[in-house]
C-alpha cells in the first residue's frame, strides 16, 4: 500500500494520528502476511483453516481502523461470514475424519 492512501482512508470516530494509523495497518498486514505463509511448506486443511481464521481476525481489526459507516458493516460482515463458514468447514471435515 502507498502510504498517500493509507492516511486518506475514511476514519473512524476516534483520535488516532494518521502515522499511528498507518503504522497499526502495516504491522496487521505483516501479521497477515505470517499467518499465511508456509514457507512452501505442506499443510494440512485443518492447519490452513486454523491460519486463515487468525488471519480473518488481523483483518477485522485493520476494517476497523480504515473503514466507517456502511463500509465498516459490509467489512464486518465480510469477517463474520468468512469466521461461520470456517467453522462450518471444519465441523464438516471432523464428522468426515
Amino acid at each position: 500500500m502507498i502510504e498517500n492512501n493509507i492516511i486518506r482512508f475514511p476514519r473512524p470516530d476516534d483520535d488516532l494520528a494518521s502515522e499511528t494509523r498507518m503504522a497499526q495497518v502495516a504491522r496487521l498486514a505483516e501479521d497477515v502476511a505470517e499467518q499465511m505463509d508456509t514457507g512452501g511448506a505442506p499443510m494440512d486443511i485443518l492447519g490452513l483453516l486454523g491460519r486463515i481464521e487468525q488471519a480473518s481476525a488481523a483483518l477485522w481489526e485493520i476494517g476497523q481502523l480504515t473503514t466507517s459507516g456502511a463500509e465498516r458493516l459490509k467489512f464486518h460482515e465480510l469477517c463474520v461470514n468468512v469466521q461461520v463458514m470456517i467453522s462450518r468447514i471444519r465441523a464438516t471435515l471432523e464428522r468426515t475424519a
